[in-house]
C-alpha cells in the first residue's frame, strides 16, 4: 500500500497511528536499505529543487512530464513519466524514485550523453554494461587524442597505452576530461556529480567517495589509477 501523507501529525499507511519516525522506518524498509532517507525518495506530492531536477533529467532523455513541464510538482504526468522510464530500464514500475531509480537515472544521463559526443548509438536503458563501459573508454580514447594529442588507438580497451596516456586532473580544471571523469563518477553511483565540465568542490568530493570505496589513496585528484577503477 503507498505512503501518502494524511497531516503534520501522522502518515497514512498500515495503521492508524501512522507517525513520522515509523514513515522514515518504512521508506527505509521498502527500499532495502537502512541508510534511505525519506528526502531519498521522490514520489507524487512532492515539490521543489530536486522535483524539478527530476523532470529536468527526464525531459532531457526525452520523458514527457505534462504540459506543466519542469515545475517542481510530482503530479500525474511526473509520475507517468517516471513509470514509463522505469519501464525501459525493466525497473519496478512503481512511480516512485528510490535508489534504483535515481541509480538508473544517471546512467541513462550517461549514455545519452555519449551518444551525443561520440555517437555511440547505445541503449538508453541505465544499465551500465559492457556496450556502455567500451563507449565511455572511448570518449577518453577521444580526448586524450583530439585534447591532448596522445598517439593511441580509439577502440574502447583501457590497457597499458591509454592508462599511460591519461592526464591528471583537479579542483579547478574545466573541459572535456572532467567531464569524463563526472560521466564515470555517475556510471558507478557518485550521484552528486553532474557533466559540466568543471572540476569544483562537487566533483572533487565525488572523487574522494570514489577514491575511498575503491581503496585507493583518497587525495581528490583524478590520474591514471582513478581513471582506470571508474573504467573497470
Amino acid at each position: 500500500m503507498p505512503l501518502m501523507p494524511a497531516s503534520r501529525g501522522g502518515y497514512q499507511g498500515q495503521g492508524s497511528n501512522w507517525t513520522w519516525e515509523k514513515f522514515k522506518s518504512r521508506v527505509a524498509e521498502l527500499m532495502g536499505s537502512p541508510e534511505v532517507t525519506v528526502s531519498d525518495v521522490l514520489q507524487k506530492g512532492c515539490q521543489g529543487d530536486e522535483v524539478k531536477q527530476l523532470q529536468e533529467d527526464l525531459i532531457a532523455l526525452g520523458y514527457s512530464c505534462g504540459k506543466a513541464g519542469a515545475d517542481g510538482s510530482f503530479g500525474d504526468g511526473t509520475h507517468a513519466a517516471v513509470v514509463a522510464f522505469q519501464k525501459a530500464c525493466g525497473l519496478m514500475q512503481d512511480g516512485i524514485v528510490g535508489t534504483d531509480t535515481r541509480k538508473a537515472l544517471a546512467v541513462a544521463a550517461v549514455q545519452a550523453w555519449l551518444n551525443r559526443l561520440i555517437n555511440a548509438a547505445l541503449v538508453v536503458d541505465g544499465q551500465y554494461g559492457p556496450k556502455t563501459k567500451k563507449a565511455l573508454v572511448m570518449a577518453l580514447q577521444k580526448c586524450l587524442l583530439e585534447v591532448y594529442g596522445c598517439r593511441i588507438s580509439m577502440d574502447g580497451s583501457f590497457g597499458p597505452e591509454t592508462k599511460a596516456a591519461c592526464r591528471v586532473i583537479g579542483k579547478g580544471d574545466k573541459g572535456l576530461l572532467v567531464s569524463i571523469l563526472q560521466a564515470g563518477l555517475l556510471v558507478h553511483g557518485i550521484q552528486d556529480t553532474k557533466i559540466d565540465a568543471i572540476f569544483g568542490a562537487g566533483t572533487e568530493e565525488g572523487v574522494r567517495e570514489f577514491q575511498s570505496r575503491s581503496g585507493i589513496a583518497v587525495d581528490g585528484i583524478a590520474g591514471a589509477q582513478t581513471f582506470e577503477k571508474l573504467i573497470d
